[in-house]
Order: C-alpha cells, then sequence, then structure tokens
C-alpha cells in the first residue's frame, strides 16, 4: 500500500507520458495485490476467477487509455481550449464513462458464472473502491478549465 500511496503522491498532470504508464503499471500490480488479498478465493474459484479478471481488466485498460489521450490532450491545449475544442472533450470522457458502465454490466454476468454473488460484489466493491482513489488523487491535480 506504501507504493500506492507514494504514485498517488506525484501529480499525474505533471508527469511525461512514459512516466504515466509506469505509473499505471505500478498500479495495476497494486490492484491486483489488493484484490489477491481481499477476495479469499479458493483454489477451485482461483482458476476460473483469474481469466475473467484478466480479460475484465484489459479491457477496462483500453478505457483508461482513452481517459489518458483525453488527460494529455487537455494538458496540451488547457491555455488555448477552444468551446469545440472542450465539448469534443466532454463528450469523449461521457462516452467513456458510459462505455465502462456497459462493461462492468456485462462483465457482472461473467464473474457470476465464476464466483457466488457476495464474492462478485465484493470485486466490485474493490474495483469501485480503488477507482476512487485514483481518481480522487488524479482529480486533484488536473487543473480546472479557465
Amino acid at each position: 500500500m506504501v507504493l500506492f500511496a507514494v504514485l498517488l503522491a506525484t501529480p499525474l498532470w505533471s508527469q511525461q507520458e512514459k512516466e504515466i504508464e509506469l505509473t499505471r503499471l505500478a498500479l495495476q500490480r497494486q490492484r491486483d495485490d489488493l484484490v489477491n488479498q481481499f477476495m479469499k478465493l479458493n483454489l477451485k474459484e482461483v482458476g476460473a476467477f483469474i481469466p475473467v479478471y484478466e480479460k475484465y481488466r484489459t479491457e477496462m485498460g483500453k478505457l483508461g487509455d482513452r481517459t489518458q489521450r483525453v488527460i494529455l490532450d487537455y494538458a496540451k491545449n488547457q491555455d488555448n481550449l477552444s468551446d469545440q475544442k472542450a465539448l469534443a472533450m466532454l463528450d469523449e470522457w461521457l462516452k467513456i464513462k458510459e462505455a465502462e458502465l456497459k462493461l462492468r454490466m456485462k462483465s457482472v454476468e461473467e464473474f457470476k458464472r465464476v464466483l457466488p454473488p457476495k464474492k462478485v460484489l465484493r470485486f466490485f466493491q474493490l474495483d469501485n473502491k480503488f477507482d476512487a482513489i485514483v481518481n480522487y488523487n488524479l482529480s486533484g491535480s488536473i487543473p480546472l478549465v479557465q
């Protein structure tokens, strides 16, 4: 958990793309560790869970790539952001959020095939808590549009 705190202490906003990618990889490892620690899966569940989890995280990673592009685009354009560009960024952000919700809804069904309902809920609680921490720290490092 210390690594997690250290990574988030450096504003993502000020990092270069390579550093952002390294931070995202480290955060994914941290997420994996937390899931392993708190899911309390038996051996049979682990074998069934891992492929579903990896697929889910791969798809969420693609959406994270899109979010990263929006953030970097904003960083490059914040000083001379046109109304048209602002609306395009907002539209992309909303599409990403919609895609995240659709992915979660689809993934719930996939997780339910391999885990009991309470463990599916636990997984999405952990996923939500981790995302909330990351988003809180990220939002604090991105300046408001002027």
